[in-house]
């Protein structure tokens, strides 16, 4: 399978979405839509401390992705303010389609990100990879190409 890497692209949030959900079923960002997952993916696009590595097959199809950040004590209210209403409406529809979510979904707003030790590190918010492309090396040079970016931009201890 030949696989390129590059930045993520305008048109990247909906397929990553997609993958998002059927890498991590259950878990919190999953659990919240795919709407939710593009705004979030979204956010990516529109950060000056955004490090972002998208793998696509020679057809263009996007086989997974790493995005984070090398500011994470701000990233995620920044992520708020400028997605609000893309957020706030996908959080809507989680809502209405499950109740019990909203505590969680409420925590969720107020979540800046967690790093270990000094805020002078980058964090990777998601990896994640297309079933059909897992144990064929694709996360690797993912993950090896978005801490090579996160080196280049002076972050050198990622979390």
């Amino acid at each position: 399978m030949t696989v390129s890497l590059g930045p993520l692209g305008k048109a990247d949030p909906e397929p990553l979405a997609r993958l998002h959900r059927e890498a991590f079923p259950g878990f919190f960002l999953s659990s919240r839509g795919e709407p939710f997952l593009v705004q979030f993916y979204r956010g990516f696009l529109d950060d000056d401390t955004a490090v972002t590595v998208v793998a696509r097959a020679s057809d263009g199809t996007v086989l997974g992705a790493a995005v984070g950040t090398t500011h994470p004590a701000g990233f995620f209210g920044r992520l708020l303010r400028r997605r609000l209403v893309g957020f706030a409406t996908a959080s809507a529809r989680a809502a209405l389609r499950d109740p019990r979510r909203i505590p969680r979904l409420l925590r969720a707003v107020r979540y800046r990100g967690d790093t270990a030790g000094e805020h002078d590190g980058a964090l990777l918010s998601s990896i994640c990879m297309d079933p059909v492309a897992q144990r064929s090396g694709v996360g690797r040079r993912l993950l090896t190409a978005w801490l090579d970016g996160t080196a280049e931009r002076g972050a050198p201890r990622p979390t």
